[in-house]
C-alpha cells in the first residue's frame, strides 16, 4: 500500500491494483515503475494517516536524501545518522540547510549534539 501498488477500496472492501501495480502484473519495466513509485513516495499519503505518522511530516523522504547525498558538504551517510538525524528531524523539505548543519555537528560532536529524549531512547543504536 505503501508505494502505491495497491489500495483498499471502501466499497467492495477488497483490495485493487493500482495503475502501477498493474503494469508490474503485465511486466512492464519494474524497476522504472517501483523508481518512480518511490521517487513520488511522501508524508502524509493515505497510508502514512492510516499508520499515524505523525501530521508533522510533509515531505518526499527518497528525493530528500537523494539531495543530501549530492550535496558536496556531505559525502556520504551512515545508518546512524539517518536514523539519528535525518528520521527525526527532517519534516519537510525546507529543513534541507538544517538537516546538513545537524549532520557535520554529528560528526563533530557525536550523541552529545542529540536532544535528551533522544539520547535515551536510541542512543544504544551503533551502525
Amino acid at each position: 500500500m505503501s508505494l502505491g501498488l495497491i489500495f483498499f477500496q471502501q466499497s467492495t472492501k477488497n483490495l485493487q491494483l493500482t495503475l502501477a501495480g498493474k503494469a508490474i502484473l503485465d511486466c512492464e519495466n519494474p524497476v522504472k515503475i517501483l523508481t518512480n513509485q518511490i521517487l513520488k513516495y511522501q508524508f502524509p499519503s493515505s497510508f502514512s494517516l492510516k499508520v499515524k505518522v505523525s501530521g508533522r511530516f510533509k515531505i518526499h523522504p527518497f528525493q530528500f536524501l537523494l539531495k543530501i547525498f549530492s550535496d558536496s558538504r556531505i559525502e556520504y551517510l551512515t545508518q546512524e545518522e539517518i536514523a539519528k538525524i535525518i528520521i527525526t528531524e527532517a519534516e519537510t523539505e525546507k529543513d534541507f540547510e538544517k538537516i546538513i548543519s545537524r549532520l557535520i555537528e554529528f560528526r563533530n560532536f557525536g550523541d552529545s549534539c542529540l536532544e535528551k529524549t533522544l539520547q535515551k531512547n536510541i542512543l544504544p543504536l551503533k551502525a
